[in-house]
């Protein structure tokens, strides 16, 4: 486990999301491979490329109608209902695929399309669910685990087709893909007992000026590269499989080739993926990792042109499909980096949806019309015009992404929420590096506070040099930034610091019991008698986080400062808490939550974690009405299922509550999705 990065309590929720997504991607695998299959060789070939037309219409309806109805149902029951109608609907198509209508099996066709409904739906609902997991910092340490079992489930699903269909035949194969739906629809249930309801940045998110122009150059370069590619995409793919069925003959052949060819693509993508998407990415930069697909691509189409044989096709395919889900897909996922959430918002799902699904419909008409005049190889004229294009965007891409990027961080507006890699381009690098080099210390806690989720390798001796130099706020920051990364600042500058003293030294002191350096035992226990409620706190809150020393004395201290009169000393104690939230208990953060100091109440909200309990609510509502405490009690709410949170909000809200509190209620049920907006209109 710790060489995959699983702590403690997480083992369960990742091997369920492990085989939850092994499942559906082998579910991809053998459905569209099957349906390739039957369509090549039982329907007319000639007309793939409007089934492809067909294909992008039919997915842009479903996907809008099914975008509808998830708001209004519960997740588990459209899962569920989904799986059920999927599962339902293949066998049915399996049994009656041989009815004809004037001697052509009219299913065909209806099979083609309804597969990539069938795939396409239950991976947007996985990562839905997967999404409301883990909060951010665990899905950037362990969706990369977790994606391993779509990088294994191609090799797997691929390399037992050829046995599978030696021994059964292809009549079978709808079976196998209803079967793996099956094993999703019982896994189903289970992940839904790990999931939390709500996701981590929902009510963080603000509303935004209402934009004319969403569209700057960059966004125009980006939907022009993925425009792009989606035409290549579908031409490569087109040639490859028309290719293959002319020469594979038989069905079995045909069936037992596409899943040789995926489990070979599988394999070669779980090297790249983990051995050197990140290698290519940290060492040679956004271009580079940019144009290794579209140059790979003018290779294989260039191959086709020139001799359009099964090698050539499968070359082009094999560049495909490898390396736009590795080093392309974190490249694109890096590119979204600097985009302000509201272009984002409206932006990402037209570029990736709509315009996606225009240009394959678009590619599918041309490429139809085309071949009724052109040899099939003169497509790939096509293909490297496109890519000549990509290309020639790429570059201005790579430029306009860094003043992006130099904007973003000018502007505090780089967030890497959605920046589930552990990996960084050196523009990237680059950009951090000269923010944090400037001599501005809330530049530079902004910008700590922007790398908290992701490798600090990159600038590990520039954070080193700031520890040693930097104002205290700066020196503060980074002691709890890299509380669980030694390789940044290492246990003896964490003790060097702690001898120190002073308040550098109580910060350090808490880092110090976080780490178990025990060596620090007997310090500690000699500044549990200090005079100075900062030392004797943070040593006493150090002490028990060691679970070592005199213990009874620390607890003593503690349950007496967070008891005590005085209100700074009040607050230093529950200061000194924040990396050991379990050693005070929910009744005591109650009363805390109620103290007539704004600090008491502040610090006491810091404390509240995910699986708090339920008679906090109230008091935590409560804090809402102060503007000094409302940004940190709506962060305390996220902890929190959101059924329970908003059910919270609206019982406060009935029980004759002073009109300020009742203002902040109603503007805090505005950051809900669904069910709290609905609340407020009714209100």
């Amino acid at each position: 486990m710790n060489a995959l990065n699983i702590r403690p309590g997480e083992g369960k929720k990742v091997l369920t999301l492990f085989t939850y997504f092994f499942l559906l991607v082998s579910v991809v695998i053998i459905g569209k491979t099957t349906r390739d299959t039957y369509f090549l060789s039982r329907y007319e070939r000639e007309l793939l490329p409007i089934m492809f037309v067909i294909t992008a219409i039919v997915m842009t309806i479903i996907i809008t109608i099914y975008n509808k109805i998830n708001k209004k149902i519960n997740l588990s029951t459209i899962v569920l209902s989904c799986l059920v109608l999927f599962i339902l609907s293949l066998v049915f198509l399996q049994f009656n695929l041989h009815i004809t209508f004037r001697g052509k099996p009219i299913l065909i066709p209806v099979l083609f399309v309804w597969m990539d409904i069938v795939c396409t739906i239950p991976m947007i609902q996985f990562w839905t669910i997967a999404g409301q997991f883990f909060g951010p910092r665990e899905a950037k340490r362990l969706f990369g685990v977790i994606g391993g079992g779509g990088s294994l489930a191609p090799m797997v699903a691929g390399m037992s087709l050829k046995p599978f269909i030696g021994k059964f035949g292809t009549d079978e194969l709808l079976f196998v893909v209803a079967g793996l739906l099956g094993l999703v629809l019982l896994l189903v249930p289970i992940a839904m007992r790990f999931r939390q309801k709500i996701s981590q940045n929902q009510m963080d998110q603000q509303s935004q000026p209402k934009q004319k122009k969403v569209f700057n150059p960059y966004l125009k370069s980006i939907a022009i590269v993925i425009g792009l590619s989606s035409i290549v995409s579908l031409l490569v793919d087109y040639q490859f499989k028309m290719i293959a069925s002319t020469t594979l003959t038989d069905e079995a052949s045909l069936a037992s080739f596409f899943g040789s060819f995926f489990a070979a693509a599988g394999f070669l993508m779980l090297i790249i993926q983990f051995g050197f998407t990140g290698k290519i990415l940290t060492r040679f930069g956004m271009l580079i990792g940019l144009l290794i697909l579209p140059i790979a691509l003018m290779l294989g189409a260039s191959a086709i042109l020139l001799a359009p044989v099964l090698w050539a096709g499968t070359f082009a395919k094999f560049a495909d499909q490898t390396i736009k889900f590795t080093v392309n897909q974190s490249v694109w996922e890096i590119l979204w980096l600097p985009v302000p959430p509201h272009r984002k918002k409206i932006g990402r799902p037209m570029v990736t949806g709509s315009i996606t699904a225009i240009m394959i419909g678009v590619g599918g008409l041309i490429t139809f019309i085309l071949t009724k005049y052109i040899p099939l190889q003169f497509l790939s004229i096509i293909s490297i015009g496109a890519l000549s294009l990509w290309i020639w965007t790429s570059f201005r891409l790579k430029k306009q992404y860094v003043a992006e990027l130099q904007n973003a961080v000018e502007k505090r507006q780089l967030n890497f929420d959605e920046l589930t890699l552990d990996v960084t381009d050196s523009a990237l690098v680059d950009t951090i590096q000269k923010a944090l080099d400037v001599e501005d210390t809330n530049q530079q806690l902004f910008v700590l506070d922007l790398v908290k989720d992701i490798p600090l390798s990159p600038w590990k001796r520039t954070i080193r040099e700031m520890f040693k130099t930097g104002s205290f706020e700066v020196q503060s920051a980074i002691l709890f930034l890299t509380i669980d990364d030694e390789d940044v600042i290492p246990n003896e500058e964490i003790i060097s610091a702690f001898k120190q003293g002073g308040l550098l030294g109580n910060k350090a002191a808490v880092v110090a019991g976080h780490r178990k350096l025990e060596e620090l035992t007997s310090d500690l226990e000699s500044r549990l008698s200090s005079e100075n409620p900062d030392e004797s706190a943070a040593a006493a809150a150090a002490l028990l986080t060691l679970d070592s020393g005199n213990t009874t004395k620390a607890i003593s201290i503690l349950q007496n400062q967070i008891h005590g009169p005085d209100p700074y000393t009040t607050t230093v104690a529950l200061q000194s808490l924040i990396e050991a939230p379990d050693l005070i208990s929910a009744d005591q953060i109650s009363q805390l939550l109620s103290h007539d100091s704004v600090d008491v109440r502040a610090a006491a909200l810091d404390l509240i974690q995910s699986g708090g309990e339920k008679s906090l609510l109230p008091f935590i509502v409560e804090n809402l009405a102060d503007s000094k405490t409302v940004l940190k009690a709506r962060s305390a709410l996220k902890h929190f299922d959101e059924t329970v949170a908003i059910s919270a909000l609206a019982e406060k809200s009935r029980s004759g509550i002073p009109e300020d509190l009742s203002c902040a209620i109603l503007n805090t049920l505005k950051h809900y999705p669904g069910a709290g907006r609905a609340m407020v209109t009714s209100e």
